[in-house]
This record gives C-alpha cells, sequence and structure tokens, in this order.
C-alpha cells in the first residue's frame, strides 16, 4: 500500500527490534513497508555501507537478500566460505538475483554443472550463466590442450632434432619450430612447460654454431683464394724473368730473389702451395738459384774470361789446347739450365770450346708390358719379346731417359734368367752391351739429377720443422715422394736416398697421430652408423603400425636416411656393410608406408568415384551433402604419394567442382522465384498498412490475411523480418490511435466525476470511470469523518496535508498501515473505497473541492 509519509513510517519500523516482527513486515504487501523494512534491517547488518568483515554466515544471506547494491550483494555471498553453501544459495535461495550473485561465484565445472540442471526449467538467467560458464570452461580447456599439443609437437622434435644431429634440414626445421613457439607465446602468456625453450635454445645454439663454422670456412676459403692468387702472382712473377731474362747482374739477380721469396713466404704463411703450384715454385726457384750462381761465377772469371773470348773472336788468332781446356773447366762450372735461353757470354763460351746444346726434354717411357713367367711360354715367344725389349731399350737410351731404360732392363734380366742356358748366347752379349750404356747414361745424368735430389733431401728436412697441418704434410710429403721417383736412379745414389728416406720418416712423424685420429672418428661414425641401424629395427619391431602416424614415420625415416648420410667418411668395408644393413631396415620400414599408401590410395579412388556418382545424381541438394562429406573424409585420409595424391585430387575436384555448379544454378532458379514470392507478399502487406494508417473497417482483417500469407510463403529470413516488422508497425500504430481514443473517454469520464463530487451532486454522471458504480451517489449519508477522508486521499495522492491536520494525518497512517498489513488492496482499489466512502458522507463544499483535488491529484 502507498505511503506517502515515509520519514514517519521509517520511524515506527525502527523502533521494531524483533527480527521476526521485522520478517513479518518484509512480509507485508505494502510496497514502500517492504522497502522501509530492507533499507532498516539493512542498515543494522551493514558496517558503515560495507559488509563487516566478522559477518556470520548467516548475516551474509541476509545482507544479500536485502540490499539492491549488486556490489553489496556479491561481496556478501563471495564471503560466504563454503563453495557447496553458495551452491545450494544458487539454486534454492527465493530471490532470482541472490542465485544469480550466487552463482557468478562458482568456478568450479562440477559446481557450475550442478546449478546449471537444478535450474533448468526454473531460472533461466542462472542457467543462461552457469551454460555460458561451462561453455567458456570447455573452450578454456580446449585451448589448453590444444596448447599442450603444440608445445610437446615442439619438444619432440627439438629432441630428435638434438638427438639426429645437424643435417641439411636442420636450419629450417628449427625455424619452422621457432615460428610456432613465438606465435604459442603470442597466443598465450602462461605456457604449460618450460622445456620446449630449453630444447629451442639448445637447437638455436647447435644452428648458430654451424652458422658460424660456415662462416669461419668461407672466410677460411676466401682467405685461402687469395693467398693461392698471392702465390700465383709470385709464381707469375719469377716465371716471367726466365723468359726476359737479360744480362743481369748478380747482385741484382739476388735481390730480386730475395723481394720474390718473402713475397712467398707471406704468400705461404697461412695457407700452403698446393703441390702443383709448390712444384712449380721450387723448380722455378731451383732454375733462378742455378742462373743466380751461374751469374755470379761469371762475374768473378769475367775479367780473365773476356781477353780468351776476345781472341778467339779475331780470326787471325787460334786458341791453344791450354785455353780450351780452360774453357771446359768454367763451363763445368757454369750449371746454366739448358731449357733456359743462355746469355751471350755463356754461348761465346760453349762455342769457342766447341760444346753443343743439349735438349733437355725427355720423352714419356713406353708402359710397361706384362713379361710372362719362362717356364709358361714357348722359348721362341720369350726370345721375341726379348728383342722387343731391347729395341725398346736402345730406344730409350738413345732418347736419354735413364728410368725408362731402367725398368727395361730388369725385365730383359728376368726374360734372359727365363732362357734355357743354350740360348741365352743369342742375346747376353747384347744385353750386356745395353746394360753398360744405361751405367753410362746414368753416370752422365748423375750430374744434373744429384743437386735435384739434394734439393729434395734439404726440402724434407726443412719439412721436419716446419708447423703445418698434418693431411696438408702427408700431401706434401707424398709430392716430394712423387718427385724423387720421377728423377729415377743416377749413379751411387743410396747414401742420399737413405738420407731422403730418414727425413720422410721424420716428417711424417706428426701425421700418424692425426690419421690415428682419423682412423678413431671413422670407427666412431661407424658405430652411431650400428646405433642408428639399431634404433630403426627397434623402431620396426616395436612401433604398433595399425595406429602409426604415418606422416611422423615418413619424417622418421626421411630424418635417418639424411642422418646416415652425415655419418660419413667410413672405411670401405664398414660403409658397405652398414649401408647394406640400413637399406634393408628402411625397406622394411618403407614396406609398411608402402601399405599404407596402398590402403589410402584405395580409399582415395573409391571417394573420387563417389564423387563422380553424385555428380551424376538428380537430386542436387543430397549430391551437395554428400559432396561435403566426401570432403571430409578426404581430408581424413592418411598420406599418399605426392603424385599420385595431385592425380586423383583432380578427379575428385572435378567432380565436386560440378556438384557445386549445379547447386549454385538452382540456388539462381530458386533466387528469382523467392524474389517474385516476396514481391507478391510485399505488395499485400503494403495494401495491409494503408489501411491499418486509415483506420479502415477491414484494416484489422487485412493486416491479419498479409500475416496468414506471409506465414505461409516460404520467405527468406531477412524479407520476413522485414515484412514483419512492417506489419507488427501497423498494428501497433492502429491500436494507439484506438487507445487513444479510450484513453479520451476515460479521461472524460473522471472529469465528469471529479466535477460532480467537487459540487456535491446528488445524481452520478452520464458516464463513470470503470469501477465506480452510479449507485454511491444515491446511498444513505454516515457519520463517516470527511476530514480523514480527505487526508486519506491525500496520502493515497502522496500530497501535503494542511499543517493544523498533521497530527491528524500521524493517527490516520499509524491505522492504515497496522489496517494494510496483509490485506492486499491496490491503489486503484482503495481509491474506489474512499470514492464510495465520500459518496456516503456529508461534506461542505470546501471539503468536497478538497477532496475532488486530492482525487485529481492520486490520478
Amino acid at each position: 500500500m502507498h505511503e506517502p509519509d515515509s520519514g514517519k513510517q521509517r520511524q515506527l519500523i525502527e523502533s521494531v527490534e524483533s527480527p521476526k516482527d521485522l520478517e513479518t513486515l518484509l512480509k507485508s504487501d505494502n510496497r514502500n513497508v517492504q522497502q522501509l523494512v530492507r533499507e532498516v534491517w539493512l542498515a543494522r547488518l551493514l558496517d558503515q555501507g560495507q559488509v563487516p568483515a566478522k559477518a556470520s554466515t548467516e548475516a551474509l544471506l541476509r545482507i544479500a537478500s536485502l540490499s539492491n547494491d549488486q556490489a553489496i550483494c556479491k561481496n556478501a555471498i563471495e564471503r560466504i566460505d563454503s563453495v557447496q553453501e553458495r551452491q545450494t544459495l544458487a539454486i534454492e535461495h527465493p530471490i532470482a538475483r541472490v542465485r544469480l550473485h550466487a552463482a557468478e561465484t562458482l568456478h568450479d565445472y562440477d559446481n557450475l554443472h550442478a546449478v546449471m540442471n537444478a535450474a533448468q526449467g526454473k531460472d533461466k538467467a542462472v542457467y543462461r550463466y552457469c551454460k555460458q560458464q561451462l561453455s567458456e570452461l570447455r573452450a578454456q580447456q580446449v585451448a589448453r590442450d590444444a596448447l599442450a599439443d603444440d608445445v610437446k609437437y615442439i619438444e619432440d622434435n627439438a629432441q630428435q632434432l638434438l638427438r639426429l644431429g645437424y643435417s641439411p634440414d636442420f636450419a629450417g626445421r628449427v625455424q619452422v619450430l621457432q615460428q610456432r613457439w613465438a606465435a604459442l607465446q603470442a597466443r598465450s602468456s602462461d605456457l604449460p612447460s618450460n622445456q620446449a625453450e630449453a630444447l629451442l635454445q639448445q637447437v638455436s645454439a647447435i644452428l648458430a654454431e654451424h652458422r658460424s663454422a660456415e662462416a669461419n670456412a668461407r672466410e677460411a676459403e676466401e682467405a685461402q683464394a687469395l693467398a693461392k692468387n698471392q702465390q700465383l702472382d709470385v709464381l707469375s712473377r719469377l716465371e716471367s724473368q726466365l723468359s726476359q731474362l737479360s744480362e743481369s747482374h748478380s747482385a741484382e739477380w739476388q735481390s730480386m730473389l730475395s723481394i720474390e721469396q718473402r713475397a712467398w713466404a707471406m704468400a705461404t704463411e697461412r695457407f700452403t702451395a698446393t703441390p702443383e703450384i709448390q712444384k712449380r715454385y721450387d723448380q722455378t726457384l731451383q732454375h733462378l738459384n742455378q742462373i743466380q750462381i751461374a751469374l755470379s761465377y761469371w762475374e768473378g772469371i769475367a775479367a780473365e774470361a773476356q781477353p780468351l773470348l776476345d781472341a778467339a773472336n779475331d780470326e787471325q788468332s787460334e786458341l791453344s789446347a791450354e785455353s780450351i781446356e780452360q774453357l771446359h773447366t768454367w763451363l763445368e762450372a757454369i750449371a746454366w739450365p739448358n731449357h733456359i735461353e743462355a746469355p751471350s757470354w755463356l754461348e761465346q763460351l760453349r762455342a769457342h770450346a766447341g760444346i753443343k746444346t743439349a735438349p733437355v726434354e725427355l720423352a714419356e717411357a713406353n708402359k710397361d708390358s706384362n713379361v710372362a713367367s719362362a717356364k709358361a711360354i714357348d722359348e721362341k715367344v720369350l726370345k721375341n719379346e726379348i728383342v722387343a725389349l731391347m729395341a725398346s731399350m736402345e730406344e730409350a737410351l738413345d732418347g736419354g731417359h735413364a728410368a725408362d731404360a731402367g725398368k727395361l732392363q730388369r725385365r730383359l734380366q728376368k726374360a734372359e734368367n727365363a732362357l734355357p742356358h743354350h740360348s741365352r748366347k743369342d742375346v747376353s752379349g747384347k744385353i750386356k752391351l745395353l746394360t753398360g750404356r744405361l751405367y753410362e747414361l746414368r753416370d752422365w745424368q748423375g750430374f744434373a739429377i744429384t743437386p735435384k735430389k739434394e734439393a729434395l733431401c734439404t726440402e724434407m728436412e726443412a719439412l721436419v720443422e716446419q708447423d703445418m697441418a698434418a693431411p696438408l704434410r702427408a700431401e706434401r710429403i707424398k709430392d716430394l715422394q712423387n718427385q724423387w721417383k720421377e728423377l729415377g736412379v743416377a749413379g751411387n745414389d743410396k747414401d742420399l736416398w737413405n738420407r731422403f728416406h730418414e727425413a720422410a720418416e721424420k716428417a711424417y712423424e706428426p701425421c700418424k697421430a692425426y690419421f690415428e685420429e682419423q682412423a678413431e672418428i671413422r670407427a666412431k661414425l661407424v658405430e652411431r652408423r650400428d646405433q642408428l641401424i639399431a634404433e630403426l629395427n627397434q623402431y620396426e619391431t616395436q612401433l604398433d603400425w595399425a595406429s602409426a602416424d604415418w606422416k611422423a614415420v615418413q619424417a622418421t625415416l626421411n630424418a635417418a636416411r639424411d642422418a646416415f648420410r652425415d655419418l660419413s667418411p667410413v672405411e670401405r668395408n664398414a660403409h658397405q656393410r652398414t649401408q647394406k644393413q640400413f637399406n634393408e631396415v628402411c625397406d622394411r620400414i618403407y614396406a609398411h608406408v608402402k601399405e599404407e599408401y596402398d590402403r589410402n590410395i584405395d580409399i582415395k579412388k573409391a571417394l573420387v568415384e563417389k564423387a563422380e556418382a553424385a555428380f551424376n545424381s538428380e537430386d542436387i541438394s543430397a549430391a551437395t551433402d554428400t559432396i561435403k562429406s566426401l570432403q571430409q573424409e578426404w581430408k581424413n585420409v592418411g598420406i599418399v604419394p605426392k603424385a599420385v595424391d595431385q592425380r586423383l585430387w583432380q578427379q575428385f575436384r572435378r567432380h565436386c567442382d560440378g556438384v557445386f555448379q549445379r547447386l549454385g544454378e538452382q540456388r539462381e532458379e530458386r533466387k528469382a522465384e523467392l524474389n517474385e514470392r516476396v514481391a507478391a507478399i510485399e505488395t499485400q502487406v503494403q495494401a495491409a498498412v494503408s489501411a491499418a494508417d486509415t483506420l479502415a473497417d477491414n484494416a484489422a482483417q487485412q493486416l491479419r490475411d498479409a500475416r496468414d500469407a506471409m506465414n505461409a510463403s516460404d520467405l527468406p529470413k531477412g524479407a520476413a523480418v522485414r515484412l514483419q516488422k512492417m506489419l507488427e508497425q501497423a498494428e501497433d500504430a492502429m491500436r494507439q490511435q484506438r487507445q487513444s481514443a479510450v484513453n479520451a473517454a476515460v479521461q472524460a469520464s473522471w472529469d465528469a466525476l471529479l466535477t460532480a463530487i467537487a459540487e456535491n451532486a446528488d445524481t452520478a454522471p452520464d458516464a463513470l470511470p470503470e469501477g465506480i458504480d452510479g449507485a454511491w451517489f444515491s446511498q444513505t449519508k454516515t457519520d463517516e469523518n470527511a476530514a480523514d477522508l480527505c487526508i486519506s486521499m491525500e496520502i493515497l495522492a502522496d500530497i501535503d496535508t494542511p499543517a493544523a491536520e498533521q497530527a491528524q494525518r500521524m493517527q490516520v497512517q499509524v491505522k492504515r498501515l497496522a489496517e494494510g498489513l496483509g490485506r492486499g488492496v491496490s491503489k486503484e482499489q482503495e481509491r474506489a473505497q474512499l470514492i464510495q466512502q465520500w459518496l456516503s458522507t456529508s461534506a461542505c463544499s470546501e471539503q468536497a473541492q478538497r477532496f475532488a483535488n486530492a482525487l485529481k491529484a492520486s490520478l
């Protein structure tokens, strides 16, 4: 019941101490009383407008029930420690907002699910909230699971990279993992594992180390190429000195050699020259040193030799035998390289000494021919072979090829020994003659070869002390040995050979540890190959092939092949064995993959056939559904070789595109049909709306007919909503116009009643408001206090009462408050009761006007 003086009413309620009485007042039908009781009781429970820190569960529940402040209500509920009590509150509390706030404090899936089940069909707000929260929790769990799967994928692949080591695709795979990890970090700041980041740091460190090694290798290659160019420049300048030799002095020559030797030392300080370049340099330097020595010697004898040459050039004089012998002595001391053009003074010495320049180039020796055992061939065939060998040896001796002649001499000796004694006399004389010529040739060549072998000994001995990488050292030793072999045997050079061999052994000593280490490395590579093969064998035997991840299997197979290829080099026998075993286990694994390939190919072929059948179907709607289902099945099919997959996909896609093209054509036809239908219904709706605007007699019927026609037609959702809105707006407008007329009539009836009451009329107006009986005007007058009725109407209208009657108003209020508890009388009913009481009461005109004013205010 409406209460005009809330201040006095509050004083009355504040005087109530018992919670039981407050509970009784709270159940009153008077909303104003209910609100005042809530405010008074809540003020007692709160501490300066806030929920007390030590409030009991009962007090917290009462605060939540009384407060309209959502923050206070929710805070009170949240302060209830027991989750079970809050769950019960969300299910059983009679106040809807309390139930909703209690549900909002629940975060566990089981609690929310229990509340949702209890609220279904009973509390729409709580049910909708719990359903939404459960949906979000499920989505969060799915996201967490997906995140964990992504992290595990990164961890597994990173561990695989660490186990297999660097391979050609290492950088690409690391980059993919880093990108996926960055994407995960962008998606979530609370990743489930730190192991993935640590593993990525390890593989990134390996990649950085390898890239650094590659950069160092490139830098070393560039430096080596630069050093090689510098070496070639030095060599080119030295060789150009040979080709541009002039009447130089030994001091100039020595200065030039010193400069170029320093340049060569700088060019080979970090990187030694290749065997070919080193050989060219050594030979060129040897020739240049010979020239320098010859020039120095000439400068020493020029003062003595020049008069002799001048005399020899005089046609009138002739050199004595003693002078010619002196020329030969000087020429023997001058070891000028034969292939280098001699200076004029040397040519004169040679010419006057009667010496011609001999060629120094030797032809390639004849290739060895196989001499069969004398016991296994015919004597005649053996003699023919000996004759051929003697001819070849003689040719080699004529050409000055002592090494080839020596080889042929040894073969002749064996062949001669294979002849019967009686047959040897025919060839032994010729063989001895050829052997003698060979010794003479060796003695003659010894003079030129011995200095070269001594130089090789010196270079090999220098190599002992030189700091050089083991592979380059071994290569250099082998090159010097090859040069020694090329020089062949010259006289008695056993001492030189022993010297050379001893230096070679010492020079090779540092290489032994290196090659032993290389052997150990190759052995470890074999062990790692065996380990990889064992892992693959175990993988093949233990994997559940019925549920295998075939993409992972293929990736494993590819990674294994890369890893095996990287485990090189190894010894040839070990390579053949491990390669065979590796191929066997890979073939067994691939056989499983091949079976899966075949199964999936058959599945995709079947899907292509089904797609073709759908394409040929008349029911395009069913065909579309079939195609969509087949597309999903296609995505779920396992691995297929790329070429076959592409071919089958082209066939499958052609059929799918055909179905969707037919569907598009059908939709265009249906769209045109719908447009016609919408246009017709829209015309009918427009006509009904126009009738409603003019309030035509049949407007309502036209609106109903238009709505029925629209409902009977299968219109698109957008058009249906738009036309429905037009009809609803027309109906609302028509209703409002009619309601305005009704409201005007009602207002007129109230105005007539107010006039009649103000004038103390005894007869009722022609039109009275609903709920007002005209018979009340003719009822018998009673002794009812007109002033109390005026005050009651003023309380109902919530307007002020004259100051002189304030005490009387307080009495009326208390009386009405007590009478109103539990009555459930509405404002309209109370207004009618007061009007009925007034019409049965005698009042003066002033009171009549006062009552009429209060009645008008109550409206």
